[in-house]
C-alpha cells in the first residue's frame, strides 16, 4: 500500500512538473505586434486593420494628403502604397478579414475578397505551417516606380501605379513587384486592379 501511495504522489509530481514546463512556453507565444503609432482618421478611407507601425505611417500621411487636400496624382500613389503594403503583409491578416480590401472599388470588392479567400489566404496557411508564424511576410517598404494618368474601361480618371515591395525577410515567392490600375470617382480614388 505505502509503494502505491508513493508511486501516486511521484507521479503527481511529475504531472505537475509536466504542466508547469507547458504553461511556460504557452506564455512564450509571441503576440503580433502593434503599431505604437496613433491613426489619424479620414473621412474616405477605412483604418487599417491590426496595422504594423509601416502601415500606420502610410495610412497617416494618406490622411494627411486628404485634409490638405493635395492633388489627386499624390493621394492615388499613396493609395497604391497603402493597399500594397496592407494587403501583402501576411503577419497581421485574418481569415474573417481581407487587409487592403478597404481600398478596393465597390463594385470590384466582391470578386477581389473572393480572390485572396481562395488564393492568399491559403498560401499564408501554408507559410504559417511550414515557417510559423512569426516567419509571415510583413510589408516593410513600398515604393512608387512610375506613375501616370490614363484611361481604364471608359474611365478617364484613372491612375496606373507601378511599385516596388520590401519585405521583412527575403523569399523568391514574394510578390516585389505590382501595377495597380486605380479609378477616381465621387467618393475618393480606389483600386481597380492588381498586376
Amino acid at each position: 500500500m505505502r509503494k502505491v501511495v508513493i508511486t501516486l504522489i511521484l507521479i503527481g509530481i511529475i504531472c505537475f512538473g509536466i504542466f508547469s514546463f507547458m504553461k511556460k512556453d504557452e506564455d512564450k507565444i509571441e503576440e503580433p505586434k502593434v503599431a505604437d503609432s496613433e491613426l489619424i482618421s479620414n473621412n474616405i478611407y477605412e483604418e487599417p486593420h491590426n496595422p504594423t507601425e509601416y502601415e500606420v505611417q502610410l495610412y497617416n500621411k494618406l490622411s494627411s494628403a486628404i485634409s490638405d487636400e493635395s492633388g489627386s496624382t499624390t493621394i492615388a500613389n499613396l493609395v497604391a502604397k497603402n493597399f500594397t503594403a496592407e494587403f501583402f503583409t501576411l503577419k497581421n491578416q485574418s481569415v474573417n478579414h481581407i487587409n487592403g480590401a478597404n481600398f478596393i472599388v465597390a463594385n470590384n470588392k466582391d470578386k477581389f475578397t473572393q480572390f485572396a479567400k481562395a488564393f492568399v489566404l491559403p498560401n499564408m496557411r501554408t507559410i504559417e505551417h511550414q515557417k510559423g508564424e512569426s516567419n509571415l511576410p510583413e510589408v516593410e517598404k513600398v515604393t512608387v516606380m512610375d506613375s501616370k494618368k490614363r484611361r481604364v474601361d471608359n474611365i478617364d480618371n484613372a491612375y496606373e501605379i507601378k511599385v516596388s515591395i520590401k519585405y521583412n525577410r527575403d523569399d523568391e515567392n514574394l510578390k516585389k513587384e505590382a501595377t495597380i490600375i486605380l479609378v477616381k470617382n465621387n467618393e475618393g480614388i480606389y483600386v481597380y486592379e492588381v498586376k
